[in-house]
């Protein structure tokens, strides 16, 4: 349980810069959602870490739909 916890907030601690870094970068943003995917099938019995990924992974395609239709709108 508190290996989960650490696991949890070393991942937001890291997402949260990378996050702010991809703004508008949907290529990016696809590369960390796959590799969220990766880790999340490992540590898949972990149900907590495997919510937080999930929620990371809802963050990051929120991201990427927001960079692919602002840069649809610049065309």
């Amino acid at each position: 349980m508190i290996l989960a916890l650490i696991l949890i907030l070393t991942l937001v601690l890291v997402l949260v810069p990378v996050l702010i870094s991809l703004l508008f970068l949907p290529r990016r943003a696809a590369g960390w959602l796959l590799a969220l995917l990766f880790v999340a099938t490992v540590a898949f019995a972990e149900q907590w870490f495997a919510a937080a990924l999930i929620a990371a992974g809802w963050v990051l395609a929120t991201t990427i739909a927001t960079g692919i239709t602002r840069s649809l709108w610049r065309r």
